[in-house]
């Protein structure tokens, strides 16, 4: 019983160390530029679409472990008339407070 035990230590320890490289394996590439804005171009992208604009995104930076988003030089245009549009510089968004809405759910 106590190689069963022992062998079970190792197996735990092994599962342990896996999802602590898989959680800092996300975290790293959710650091990179190229995931960071796919990611953003997405977002906004659909946020466009739901209000009937088009969007854009020139780039992106996502900080999982402060839980903060910094997009810069988005752009919206109203496909009808193309001179109706808005370029905003950035933003700078915490999520923190969505933390709380969702009770308990970890960014």
């Amino acid at each position: 019983m106590a190689v069963n035990r022992r062998r079970a230590r190792w197996i735990l320890a092994a599962a342990a160390l896996a999802l602590i490289l898989a959680a800092y394996g996300a975290v790293q590439i959710l650091r990179t530029p190229r995931v960071a804005n796919r990611l953003c171009s997405a977002g906004v992208k659909l946020l466009g679409r739901q209000l009937g604009l088009a969007a854009s995104v020139e780039a992106c930076r996502i900080d999982p472990l402060s839980a903060r988003v910094r997009i810069s030089g988005i752009h919206a245009s109203d496909p009808a008339s193309p001179e109706r549009s808005v370029e905003i510089a950035s933003v700078d968004l915490r999520l923190n407070p969505l933390r709380a809405l969702a009770s308990g759910l970890w960014i």
